[in-house]
């Protein structure tokens, strides 16, 4: 097989693990999903899926073992908790493979370095498996084009002279001015991350909808998503850094061909959110940075510096120092169309939640997802910084009373 360029991009989240699960689906057996990855590592000479990851080396080779005898049986775990069941599989002793796959039941689980591709490989990924021998298995080997970072600014910024000047703007106003002293040292973090998976049903889900149609008008379920989550936080007390990461995928500024390409092409910009606020001025932000076209640069400024030698190896300190408030970062999926046609079981809701890695013991992430109608919320951070038990309540209100708290408690369900 040939050798693969790595992007800086790549090369810094190589460490990272992403773990999703999806269920409950009919008829999931080990050798149904093995073969589907034993197909997608054959249907091209550099399948995506087959990169051996190293964040520290520029290229990688791909190694179509790296997937061979990469599902487990799994029927021991218990699939009641989701959040439970991604902290098991990320927090299981031994070495890990780039890519490796779980039965658990009618629960499917996929556990990959971040170097193999962002959030939609986990989500296309999870779809592909799930359909068996009807896994259209080139939506798991096709990567991004060599280039594409370069491809993508000239595409964006050539059409868009503007663009450059309102990005340098945006981000002058979105740095903030918060110069928050580190009060708490954390050591031994790592082993302290774990994810809360709730689920608010789709009667509720459908209200809450409505609700933000007639009286947020400019609002996108993300930003409602992003302004529960914040107000949910602030109703328990929690502090945090008044910069929330959001998570922007870059393809859009791609060709439409491109659209399911795999590789890392997603990037976290930080947005100054006021507690004063609401879904549409949190979704007004976010347009304004897409069409500015920053996160492609951020893209971009990435290649830039390792080209001049000026990146550094990702690295995790045992101990470190941190302000006494949680980083934000949270990632709206939406409405997951590419699992339309899975064989969903009736027994229980359908469902997809996955463990996002925090970057360090003040981090906290928020993974949303829509699946026949229903919206799961899952919460990944470390109790080292903050209570397991204030993550749950705050998540808890979000499906309790979702209106309520995109309302301020003005309008009852």
């Amino acid at each position: 097989m040939p050798a693969y360029r790595s992007t800086a991009t790549d090369r810094d989240l190589a460490p990272a693990r992403t773990v999703v699960t999806v269920g409950p689906v009919d008829g999931l057996t080990v050798a149904g999903v093995q073969a589907v990855l034993d197909r997608a590592v054959a249907v091209r000479p550099d399948p995506r899926l087959a990169l051996r990851p190293d964040a520290g080396a520029r290229r990688w080779d791909y190694d179509a073992d790296t997937v061979r005898g990469a599902v487990t049986d799994r029927p021991d775990l218990d699939t009641t908790d989701l959040g439970r069941l991604v902290s098991q599989i990320r927090s299981r002793p031994g070495a890990r493979r780039p890519i490796e796959v779980f039965v658990c039941g009618q629960f499917l689980v996929l556990d990959y370095s971040h170097g193999i591709g962002d959030g939609q490989f986990g989500t296309i990924g999870l779809a592909e498996l799930a359909r068996g021998a009807q896994a259209d298995v080139r939506l798991l080997a096709d990567g991004l084009p060599r280039g594409a970072v370069w491809t993508a600014l000239r595409r964006h910024f050539g059409a868009h002279p503007g663009a450059v000047r309102r990005f340098l703007e945006l981000r002058a106003h979105h740095r903030g001015a918060d110069t928050a002293a580190a009060e708490r040292r954390i050591t031994d973090w790592e082993p302290t991350k774990r994810s809360i998976t709730r689920y608010l049903d789709p009667e509720k889900t459908g209200r809450l909808r409505t609700w933000v149609k007639q009286h947020c008008p400019g609002a996108t379920t993300a930003s409602v998503s992003v302004d529960m989550w914040l107000s949910a936080l602030q109703a328990e007390g929690v502090a945090f850094d008044e910069r929330v990461m959001i998570l922007m995928n870059c393809r859009r500024y791609l060709a439409a061909g491109y659209a399911t390409a795999q590789g890392n092409f997603a990037v976290g910009i930080p947005l100054r959110i006021p507690r004063q606020r609401d879904p549409a001025m949190i979704a007004a932000s976010v347009r304004a940075v897409l069409d500015s076209g920053w996160p492609l640069a951020i893209l971009g400024m990435a290649e830039i510096s390792a080209i001049r030698g000026n990146a550094d190896p990702p690295s995790a300190a045992a101990s470190v120092e941190v302000p006494n408030r949680l980083r934000l970062a949270v990632s709206d999926l939406g409405t997951l169309r590419v699992f339309d046609g899975v064989p969903f079981a009736t027994n229980r809701p359908a469902q997809l939640s996955a463990f996002l890695e925090p970057d360090g013991p003040d981090a906290a992430t928020l993974l949303v997802s829509e699946l026949n109608g229903g919206r799961t919320f899952t919460a990944s951070f470390c109790t080292a910084m903050i209570d397991a038990e204030v993550i749950e309540r705050a998540v808890d209100r979000m499906c309790d009373d979702p209106i309520a708290l995109v309302s301020g408690g003005q309008v009852a369900q």
